[in-house]
């Protein structure tokens, strides 16, 4: 199956098991996409054990995995792999989830923060369900939270649910109803029970046009849905196009672009001045090798900007060695310190807006799905209208 998402729209092409299969704006190709950044003959794709793409000489460029193809040029094309013709983007679906390789690759030969953010833009205008695949910390979150605000539905509410055991079917049914409009972030849904699962997939089939969800995991979800751990009809309900987000480790290059926004948003929600990154201060990030991804790189940072003087930051104000455990409240002295401050300002943001988790997240300069994820973390019950 091909899933061709250009604009707005999202249709799906079947694929023959083998042969040729050419993709461009003429009436004559075997896939006509009818936009005016499609060439007539754009790119054929020959499918057989293996799936490859060539260029046919586009006048717009056919890009897999962030590099132009030469024109007759033709690439292996994982599976759930986006490909990029013109303004339109292409996802070959099959059976196999990305998430069976994911976790034992190094990430250094995936599409990198580029190529994920072009794929975020097209997506995004679309309505087609997300499915990202990463290990923990790598981003996921942040991702979806790009989904959300490059979308049409960025002025709803991004709501979160983080699945477990103890998930009950009202409480889904509370956070389907309460993403109407928006986007509804899954969390590891084979993680819940068999009747929050079914509640999962009854309500959103009921919800069907108004709510959009991206599901973030580490697991292999296909192989979850074959041995009966995860719904089957929740599992295609949920994995529309599947992106998978590197690990921290494979994006040294996108380091500084990313300790950057971080740095921005971190000194907002720390009531900090803006604070800039000195020259060995990168040097040191740099040579880490980032166990703890994303996650780890932004609790460094949380503890550098809450407990640094100055505008600029060094090497010296990282802590590097004890930053892969310090994702959890357990984590040291400053990692409690770091939480003890963050736990306070939730607090008391909480209580200055009445309980209400829109208005909090917005006083504290994060997403609302942010402060479910610490309202989780620390405990707190999450207030209810």
């Amino acid at each position: 199956m091909l899933l061709v998402l250009c604009g707005t729209s999202a249709r799906e092409h079947e694929l023959p098991p083998s042969g040729a299969v050419v993709i461009g704006r003429g009436r004559d190709a075997d896939v006509v996409v009818d936009h005016p950044t499609l060439s007539r003959a754009h790119a054929k794709l020959t499918l057989g054990s293996h799936v490859t793409i060539a260029d046919c000489g586009s006048r717009n460029g056919t890009v897999v995995a962030g590099r132009t193809l030469k024109r007759g040029e033709a690439v292996l094309v994982a599976p759930g792999s986006p490909i990029e013709l013109g303004d339109a983007l292409l996802v070959i679906r099959t059976g196999h989830d990305p998430a069976r390789d994911v976790l034992a690759s190094t990430g250094a030969s995936r599409e990198g923060l580029a190529s994920i953010e072009r794929t975020i833009e097209r997506i995004a205008k679309s309505e087609v369900a997300v499915l990202l695949v990463g290990e923990p910390g790598s981003g996921k979150a942040w991702i979806a939270a790009r989904v959300h605000a490059s979308s049409g539905r960025s002025s709803a509410a991004l709501v979160t649910l983080a699945s477990s055991p103890a998930t009950t079917p009202d409480e889904i049914a509370h956070e389907v109803r309460a993403a109407r409009a928006g986007t509804l972030v899954v969390r590891e849904p084979s993680l819940l029970s068999v009747p929050a699962q079914t509640s999962l997939r009854t309500a959103l089939a009921a919800e069907a046009t108004h709510v959009r969800t991206v599901t973030l995991t580490q697991r292999d979800l296909f192989a979850a849905a074959g041995s009966g751990e995860l719904d089957v009809a929740l599992f295609h309900r949920l994995a529309g196009v599947s992106v998978v987000v590197p690990p921290l480790r494979a994006r040294v290059g996108e380091l500084g672009t990313l300790a950057e926004a971080l740095l921005v948003e971190l000194t907002t929600a720390h009531g900090r001045p803006r604070m800039l990154l000195s020259a060995d201060a990168m040097s040191a990030l740099s040579r880490h090798t980032w166990p703890g991804n994303l996650r780890e790189l932004r609790n460094v940072l949380s503890k550098a900007v809450l407990l640094g003087k100055g505008r600029v930051l060094t090497a010296a104000h990282f802590d590097l060695g004890g930053a892969a455990h310090a994702s959890g409240a357990s984590g040291g002295s400053l990692s409690a310190v770091v939480d003890e401050a963050e736990h306070r300002r939730i607090l008391e943001a909480l209580r200055h807006c009445s309980g209400n988790q829109t208005r909090a997240a917005k006083a504290l300069g994060i997403s609302r799905g942010t402060l479910i994820s610490r309202l989780e973390r620390f405990g707190v019950p999450r207030p209810r209208k």
